[in-house]
């Protein structure tokens, strides 16, 4: 059969994914393990583990994302070099990350070499010792990193826009000096490892190509991590009220403009309809806010929307650095492309356009068993299973422009964003 490359192939749009769904055991010591076994070609697996250790749980600045990014710097028996001597003997991968919410401490190896890389995993996760030497490395570099950071205008605007929707000593929106990694001492460190990295916070997630006696050595390894208090997500409390806020940066050529709002997580009801929305507005390249204020008027080479999803709340918020000629202009023009939501119906191409683009971003983010990983932590942490992902995929194709205007009226109101411009508004 010959193929005629130069017609178009039809556009497929699936009407559901076949996504695996997580088969849990419990572990001796409570640790729920999630266990998704992809068969196929690839023999490699990941352990994931999620703790309840994020950012709003220290009691002093830079005390978790120190600890964890410490883990493996030295353990009872390692040293950092050691460490990663036998990670690279075994091919393995090691990754710490963290949130306002939660840390996940991962590890990826050929499914062969499992036992050996959970021997070193369970060193790092449970008797690391933060050695003073590369705590000091470590603190020199993000102090110095951080003072870089803070001379881009758009890092000034995210940390702005932070505390202005949560406030300035709120857990969401707290942001401490540089100098404060001069303060973090090795004890900090013992003493929020050992009250987070305990059985009642953590569940875990592994995922590959693996047989009954992997998931019997992950379920070992788990048992090695001790029990302890639980940490609770208590209530917090945000700022409701809209601000403008202006921060001058002298000599800036540029203003860095952030325009955004409260809005909630991924357990609304109305979030899946806010995400096709936000989309619509400023959440891929050929969006509203990309057409009109990059294509059309010049102002700037890239600007975006996007939705944030946290534990206790969500929001939303656009982002885009201009000419500071063209900074009310930025402004005037991303507040008309709101007021149109509000008040036209989107037309059916559009639309159709935004609902294969975010079909299309599903089967990226679950292409192969890492990628599922990821999308089942996700889905744990809001209370739901794999599932979710064929029921928001129905919720996409079923969204109407009659709902998305329903959507606009309600949620975006003139008058209801903060915003935050730094750099200068004129020359």
């Amino acid at each position: 059969m010959t193929i005629n490359r130069a017609i178009q192939p039809d556009i497929k749009v699936p009407e559901s994914i076949n996504i695996p769904v997580a088969e849990m055991v419990v572990c001796k010591n409570g640790i729920p393990l999630h266990a998704i076994n992809i068969d196929d070609n690839q023999d490699v697996m990941r352990v994931s583990l999620v703790f309840k250790a994020g950012t709003r749980f220290q009691d002093f600045p830079f005390q978790a994302f120190s600890m964890v990014n410490l883990l493996k710097e030295g353990t009872r028996n390692f040293t950092s070099s050691e460490i990663s001597e036998k990670m690279d003997f075994y091919g393995a991968y090691y990754d710490a990350s963290i949130d306002r919410d939660y840390c996940v401490v991962t590890v990826c190896t050929l499914t062969k070499f499992l036992g050996q890389v959970l021997e070193l995993f369970t060193e790092i996760i449970t008797e690391p010792t933060f050695p003073g030497k590369e705590l000091k490395i470590f603190a020199d570099k993000r102090k110095q990193h951080l003072d870089i950071e803070r001379e881009k205008l758009s890092f000034n605007a995210r940390e702005l826009l932070g505390k202005l929707l949560f406030g300035a000593t709120h857990p969401y929106g707290v942001t401490y000096p540089s100098g404060e990694y001069e303060k973090v001492t090795t004890r900090m460190l013992r003493d929020f490892h050992k009250e987070s990295f305990v059985a009642e916070n953590c569940f875990a997630v592994m995922s590959g190509k693996f047989s009954v006696s992997d998931i019997k050595n992950v379920k070992d390894f788990l048992s090695h991590i001790q029990s302890g208090a639980p940490k609770l997500f208590e209530p917090l409390l945000f700022n409701t009220i809209p601000h403008k806020e202006f921060l001058e940066k002298e000599n800036a050529v540029q203003s860095a403009i952030m325009v955004g709002k409260l809005l909630f997580n991924r357990n609304h009801e109305d979030y899946i309809g806010m995400q096709v929305l936000n989309t619509i507005l400023g959440g891929y390249f050929g969006s509203r806010l990309i057409s009109n204020i990059r294509e059309e008027k010049g102002y700037t080479y890239g600007i975006y929307s996007t939705m944030v999803n946290l534990e206790a709340t969500g929001y939303m918020a656009i982002a885009t650095e201009v000419g500071v000629e063209f900074t009310d202009a930025t402004l005037s023009e991303i507040y008309k492309g709101i007021e149109l939501l509000r008040n036209e119906p989107i037309g059916e191409f559009e639309l159709n356009t935004v609902k294969n683009i975010l079909t299309g971003e599903y089967l990226r983010i679950i292409d192969g068993p890492f990628g599922i990983a990821d999308v089942t932590i996700e889905n744990i942490q809001n209370g739901v299973d794999n599932s979710y992902i064929n029921y928001s995929l129905q919720k996409i194709k079923n969204t109407t422009p009659e709902e998305l205007m329903r959507l606009a009226k309600k949620y975006l109101k003139p008058g209801s964003f903060t915003e935050v411009v730094v750099g200068k508004k004129n020359i």
